[in-house]
């Protein structure tokens, strides 16, 4: 009975476990060798016919119809010494289930092919370079012609990609995008760069001026104090009265207006009230008056007549047929027509002293900053060099 078992066991091993193998082994092996002679084969008549010639081709076509994929790095004849890369894509089925073999190998034109047994050697891929204009969009289709075009092999670029589009007799029309931008143009803006300075003698904490920012430090204190201020001098200034006589504008006279007293400031920080109301004192200095009304600057080409405001012509004839508003308010009997310039002269000059006050002063120092600022614009501009490889006439 345990021989049975044992030989049941057995056989039981050597369905499940070693005929697989063995099978599987051997189909390997077979299409291994297979797969190995189909290459050399290859490789052998790609060395005598100088490349991809027609027939290499067509033995390449016939192989995809048994599971395999042939390519070659060079699809064309090529010159003496030159090499040749072939990549071979094989797939078959075995008990494991489908497998896969990729391997390439390189072959060194080792002899001259001459195109029908004449002299003349076969022709071989020509190279046609061109740059395109530059543009502000990095995308764009561009129109060529390739003299003596034939058969156009490839195109490439120094930068992004290319695409063809189309090929019209010798005009090849190629779409390139993607590219890097080959020269910027600035169009406005500036840049500034950062930069930090010292300032001091500052009258505040907080420094913010010309783009410079920073909290200072305290460095001295200034006291109060108070000052005398004699003849400080403000400008009298007096406005021109016009009045009707014999038909034209004529200078009546001109008044003035002014306060007793005025705010005082200067660059030391003192300031105040001074004049009469202030406990100072107030001279007026006013220009001889004839001076005035004789000066011919003085007589202006617009004014406003005194009861309406209606703007007039100084300069033009006048009367109380031609204002009939304005004789509203005067006697029936005695119609007077006044007017005021617009402007305001300087007739006289004002004085005024009195005492001013400076508060404390804290004085402050330290370094403030300035930030980077680039507000430059740019236009990009984009431009391709194209490399066409291609088969001549």
């Amino acid at each position: 009975m345990s021989n049975l078992k044992g030989a049941i066991l057995a056989m039981a091993l050597w369905v499940g476990v070693v005929f697989p193998f063995l099978l599987s082994f051997g189909i390997d092996s077979l299409q291994q060798r297979a797969y190995l002679s189909t290459t050399e084969k290859m490789a052998e008549l790609l060395r005598q016919e100088g490349g991809v010639s027609d027939q290499v081709q067509q033995v390449a076509n016939n192989l995809k119809g048994k599971g395999y994929i042939v390519t070659f790095s060079k699809p064309s004849l090529v010159q003496f010494g030159e090499e040749i890369v072939i990549r071979y894509q094989y797939e078959y089925e075995n008990v494991r289930g489908k497998q896969k073999l990729d391997t390439q190998n390189k072959v060194v034109i080792a002899k001259r092919i001459v195109a029908g047994g004449g002299g003349t050697p076969p022709k071989l891929p020509q190279t046609y370079t061109i740059t395109t204009p530059e543009s502000l969009n990095a995308n764009g289709e561009y129109t060529f012609r390739i003299p003596g075009l034939n058969n156009l092999l490839r195109v490439t670029s120094n930068t992004g990609n290319t695409e063809i589009v189309r090929v019209n007799g010798e005009e090849v029309t190629v779409k390139v995008s993607k590219g890097n931008v080959s020269k910027k143009v600035q169009t406005g803006g500036e840049y500034i760069p950062a930069d930090t300075k010292f300032v001091t003698e500052q009258k505040a904490l907080d420094y913010n001026k010309d783009g410079y920012k920073g909290t200072l430090q305290l460095y001295d204190k200034i006291p109060s104090s108070s000052k005398k201020v004699d003849d400080f001098e403000q400008p009298l200034y007096g406005k021109m009265a016009y009045a009707c006589q014999n038909g034209q504008w004529e200078k009546e006279g001109y008044s003035t207006g002014y306060n007793r007293y005025t705010k005082y400031s200067d660059s030391e920080g003192y300031e105040g009230y001074i004049g009469e109301k202030y406990g100072g004192t107030f001279k007026k200095i006013e220009m001889d008056y004839l001076t005035v009304i004789n000066n011919p600057d003085y007589f202006e080409e617009y004014g406003y007549l005194n009861n309406t405001s209606q703007k007039i012509n100084l300069k033009s004839p006048c009367s109380k047929e031609m204002y009939p508003e304005e004789g509203i308010y005067l006697e029936e009997d005695w119609m007077y027509l006044q007017a005021s310039g617009r402007e305001y002269f300087v007739v006289g000059k004002l004085l005024y002293s009195g005492t001013v006050q400076r508060p404390e002063v804290s004085l402050y120092q330290g370094n403030v900053t300035r930030p980077e600022k680039d507000t430059r614009t740019y236009n990009n501009y984009y431009q391709y060099q194209l490399y066409f490889e291609y088969m001549g006439n």
